[in-house]
């Protein structure tokens, strides 16, 4: 048998240090070359001969720290820093354990020039049931378009859609995103970090980065466990009577010390939603998410693969589909949706079925001069539109769409010689989108194949107080449509598009807890075919909207800068933007809806014009005692349309969080708080009038209540939440919801997680 012993000094926030000593729980000897992780600040270290550590450098917060010692039983205990009691951990020998235990090192990453924000581990499962885009609203500069209750996707200082790209497990992300009310299809708790850059990152990962991108990090594959590890993390929801389920299984394969794998899977259901005052008809999702991942790894050699499969069903708003101008006319001036009926759990037309399969081989290679890392990706995107159709087609698709992908990523990442470090790398896309026959329908965008290819440096330059980092990025991307003129006879128009993308960043600390960042970067967008060629009814979108084949070149510069600070009690982040955005591509409200054979629709047509944006996002935390915590949370933007000088359509308002938690000071691995939120949304005022088809709605404010609680079970640790949203059950109505014209946001939400860590 062994005992450990670990001690939690309390220290200031950001200078705080963990101490402790490991050791046996039978002998009470001490426990040298013990390994200690904390996830979240991803440090580590061992234990000396007497079996003490000391972690220093730590913000406050709620970490997991993963203990482990050969022929011991591994420990994840959950911390929150600051500590001053003494907590010790019980590590019992394990019979069955004669595996050698590896303490994995981590290479010293290189600040970022760019503003980055991030969501821990312990944020997601806080969020667990949520999808991708609900969970980034929690950041700072971060909001969501929505279309309805169920179908979100993130916007980032004001830009959306193929202006974001999405890196999931290290591929972008092909599905069809051009769609405003086209959901991410990634199952957010496949990930243990999600990241938020918010600069213009195109030449790392090429065209269509103008707004940022978001990181979705799976674990790295735990070559150092030879044992079962995993979670499980259960959600039940009172609105939509929702509830989901979410498991992984991890670790080592046999006694091949080289081996690891791991398998996950989600699954989520909920019938209609409700705002305050009426049900949401035909609001309801079906959800099935899977994936699994083995690697090889040995000397310098790497091999991993990786294959995820993304299935949903999504009823879209049924008051959305209107029947004629006059009721449509009506739904806009009208306080609720014409149509409401009682609660159902079924889906019914209109509706959406999304399945995206990606599968990821990478074999990568350490040398003297650097690692290099091949890495081939293939993605099919399958997306069906159900109309509200007579004669029996309701189970035809007025919508079906295939998107197919190939990528291949060649990149070499330079060992550091002298001060100097960077990269050198080139990537190849090709994607053949088809409309599936049988619908009966003109497809609402055409047939196409396209190719994309591109190759960067990156170089950067490193001393204690400063870095500066430089890079340039050359891509070419060439389509060709397939589809009809006005005679009806087949064109094939061919594209063809080159540019170049550069960027320069600085980091600079001038004392201890400062950081300031600047980047100032170019990138560019070549108009998509949804935006050249679209023509119809977007059945999801319940608008019709309509292509220009005279579209240019999307050509973006950005200057973002961003101040840390960590000072005594303070942790405080600003960041400030500049964008100019010539040729910005946009769906302009036409001013009359029109009446069609499958219904009265508002009409949308895509403009070009020249925007310019500039805001700044906030984020503070205040450790006020050992058992309070103070954090705000904020953003504003100011957009322009610089031809026309008016203010650009779509913009998101003014808001502010504030939250107030209370923590209960366990002197043991228990743990216990409460917080309060308060959320204000100002009205959006500055957009063009007379433009859209009802104008923007008034600002709301929102309070939310979360209680948790952690303790082991088992032997292991868990954590129960308990959280309420808008508890006050206010009506309201959110400007970026495509569906606000018909209907209120969400009213109150009781929801329970419980998550259990193995």
């Amino acid at each position: 048998m062994a005992k450990a012993s670990v001690v939690f000094a309390q220290g200031q926030p950001c200078n705080l240090t963990l101490q402790g000593t490991v050791i046996d729980m039978t002998t009470k000897e001490a426990l040298p070359i013990a390994a200690i992780w904390l996830v979240g600040p991803e440090k580590g270290t061992t234990t000396d001969e007497k079996g003490r550590f000391n972690i220093q450098g730590l913000c406050a917060g709620i970490f997991t720290a993963d203990i482990h010692y050969l022929g011991y039983k591994e420990k994840h205990l959950t911390i929150t820093l600051p500590l001053q009691n003494e907590l010790f951990v019980l590590m019992e020998e394990d019979d069955m354990l004669i595996d050698e235990v590896t303490v994995q090192g981590e290479a010293i990453s290189p600040d970022k020039t760019q503003s980055e924000v991030t969501l821990s581990e312990t944020q997601l499962a806080r969020a667990s049931g949520k999808s991708l885009g609900e969970s980034l609203q929690e950041l700072p500069g971060v909001s969501s378009l929505k279309t309805g209750p169920t179908i979100s996707k993130p916007i980032i200082n004001g830009l959306h859609s193929n202006r974001i790209l999405i890196l999931n497990n290290g591929l972008r992300q092909e599905g069809q995103q051009w769609g405003t009310e086209h959901a991410p299809e990634i199952d957010p708790m496949m990930a243990t970090q999600i990241s938020v850059v918010k600069g213009a990152a195109a030449v790392r990962y090429g065209p269509e980065a103008i707004g940022g991108i978001v990181v979705v990090e799976p674990p790295a594959l735990p070559y150092e466990h030879k044992h079962l590890h995993g979670n499980l993390r259960l959600m039940a929801a009172d609105n939509g009577r929702m509830g989901s389920a979410s498991t992984t299984f991890q670790g080592g394969l046999g006694k091949a010390e080289s081996v690891a794998w791991r398998l996950q899977a989600t699954g989520r259901r909920a019938g209609d939603f409700k705002a305050p005052d009426y049900m949401l008809t035909n609001t309801g999702l079906k959800e099935a998410d899977f994936s699994g991942a083995i690697g090889y790894k040995k000397n310098d050699w790497l091999a991993e693969a990786y294959y995820s499969k993304f299935t949903t069903e999504l009823g879209i708003l049924r008051s959305a589909h209107i029947g004629n101008l006059t009721d449509l006319q009506a739904a806009f001036e009208s306080d609720r949706p014409l149509i409401v009926e009682d609660f159902s759990y079924k889906i019914d037309n209109p509706r959406q079925e999304i399945s995206h399969d990606l599968a990821k081989a990478t074999l990568g290679k350490k040398g003297r001069l650097g690692d290099i890392k091949l890495v081939y990706g293939y993605q099919r995107n399958i997306r069906k539109e159900f109309d509200i159709r007579r004669g029996g087609r309701g189970e035809t698709p007025a919508l079906h769409m295939d998107l197919l992908t190939h990528s291949t990523d060649l990149i070499w990442e330079q060992r550091t010689w002298q001060k100097l470090r960077g990269q050198i790398g080139g990537s190849f896309i090709y994607q053949e989108n088809r409309n599936v026959p049988g619908t009966g329908i003109k497809p609402l965008i055409p047939n196409y194949n396209s190719a994309t290819s591109g190759m960067f440096v990156i170089e950067r330059w490193m001393d204690d107080r400063w870095e500066i980092e430089a890079g340039l990025r050359f891509d070419n991307r060439a389509f060709q449509v397939f589809t009809f003129d006005e005679n009806n006879e087949v064109i094939r128009p061919k594209y063809n598009f080159n540019n170049f993308s550069g960027s320069v960043g600085l980091v600079l600390k001038p004392a201890d807890g400062w950081k300031v960042t600047s980047n100032l970067g170019t990138a560019w967008r070549p108009p998509n075919v949804s935006e050249l060629y679209s023509q119809g009814l977007h059945h999801g979108a319940a608008t019709i909207e309509e292509g220009n084949t005279e579209l240019g070149t999307e050509q973006a510069l950005k200057w973002v800068n961003q101040l840390l600070i960590r000072k005594g009690i303070w942790s405080a982040e600003v960041a400030m933007y500049a964008q100019k955005i010539d040729n910005y591509i946009y769906l302009q409200p036409q001013p009359e809806p029109r009446l069609t054979i499958r219904g009265a629709f508002p009409v949308y047509s895509y403009v070009q014009t020249d925007a310019f944006m500039a805001g700044t996002d906030i984020s503070v935390l205040a450790l006020v005692s050992k058992q309070w915590q103070y954090n705000l949370k904020g953003s504003i933007i100011r957009a322009k349309d610089v031809l026309k000088d008016d203010y650009l359509i779509f913009m998101p308002g003014d808001r502010i969080q504030n939250s107030v938690t209370w923590s209960y000071p366990f002197q043991s691995k228990k743990t216990f708080f409460v917080s309060a939120s308060h959320s204000l949304v100002r009205r959006q005022n500055r957009y063009p009038v007379g433009v859209d088809y009802v104008d923007p709605p008034k600002g709301y404010q929102l309070l939310g209540l979360n209680v948790g609680y952690g303790s082991q079970l088992f032997g292991n640790d868990y954590e129960i939440y308990l959280e309420g949203t808008n508890l006050l059950d206010t009506s309201y109505r959110e400007y970026l919801n495509r569906f606000r014209y018909y209907a209120d946001e969400l009213g109150r939400t009781v929801t329970i997680r419980f998550n259990y860590k193995f």
